[in-house]
């Protein structure tokens, strides 16, 4: 683990992030996350990098159309929720093969939708 550790580039932040993701990857299918719930954008970076790099999936909880965007360029596997997903946010998760998690709210929210 020492080896990973002195791997790690960014400083202290991605340190823990990268350390957190080490310390539970054993066991695990996936590593499920929240946006701004005290994880940074650049600490999702280092988690991602790292839960990848143990071959792991990681699951973005993300419901505003902000966080679902951070998920997207962190490169996360799947959005959960996905309340406020804007088509170009669709769009982008298609391209970079990132899965829709929905709940029946959005589901509710797209057939009651005005257009």
């Amino acid at each position: 683990m020492e080896l990973r550790k002195a791997a790690c580039e960014g400083g202290p932040v991605f340190d823990r992030a990268r350390q957190a993701v080490l310390n539970v990857f054993y066991n695990v299918d996936l590593i499920k996350v929240t946006v701004g719930d005290g994880i940074s954008p650049p600490e999702l970076t280092a988690i991602v990098e790292e839960a990848h790099r143990e071959h792991l999936k990681v699951a973005d909880h993300a419901i505003d159309t902000a966080s679902i965007q951070t998920a997207i360029e962190v490169g996360a596997d799947s959005i959960e929720h996905g309340n406020k997903v804007t088509d170009e946010q669709l769009k982008q998760m298609r391209d970079k093969g990132i899965v829709l998690d929905s709940d029946a709210h959005l589901v509710w929210q797209l057939f009651h939708e005005e257009h």
